[in-house]
């Protein structure tokens, strides 16, 4: 019972924070920054503004999308979109975060360039990706992109996210 009111209690955040951003559109910029820094259960919170950001396809919350990079993979996977759909911005993000310090960032930042390997632009996001393989300053890393380069996933073969 405390369960079920738990995961309604979740989905009712998540269906209004998304709600919230749809309807005020004059001001989802800021609604969506302020999501962005929101911790919340689950990070559904953090997941709606994410939602909203590639819905409206925003890549001028790049910095405060990487911001939420240690979160979980859902940050690169929206930085991945972005840049797969051509945004310089979330491309130089997903860039500059192949050599971060942290292995958890490092490890969802591949995951993003999966993702955009997926996207429209794809041939431009592994040129660059290719370009940047050789300053990837941490091994395991490098291996992951070597790996995705020589086998990328196919263009347009998204997973949907489950609810």
């Amino acid at each position: 019972m405390i369960l079920q009111h738990s995961r309604t209690n979740v989905l009712r955040t998540h269906e209004m924070a998304k709600r919230a951003i749809a309807l005020d559109s004059a001001h989802a910029g800021a609604m969506i920054r302020q999501a962005l820094a929101t911790p919340s259960y689950r990070e559904v919170i953090r997941h709606a503004a994410l939602e909203a950001v590639v819905r409206l396809n925003d890549a001028g919350m790049t910095r405060a999308i990487e911001a939420a990079l240690t979160s979980d993979q859902l940050p690169a996977e929206a930085l991945g979109v972005l840049a797969g759909r051509g945004h310089k911005a979330a491309l130089d993000a997903l860039v500059r975060h192949l050599s971060d310090r942290r292995a958890g960032v490092r490890r969802y930042i591949v995951g993003g360039w999966r993702f955009a390997l997926m996207m429209p632009d794809h041939a431009t996001v592994l040129a660059r990706l290719k370009e940047a393989e050789p300053h990837i300053r941490y091994a395991d890393t490098r291996k992951s992109v070597q790996a995705l380069i020589e086998h990328p996933p196919e263009p347009g073969m998204m997973r949907r996210r489950g609810g």
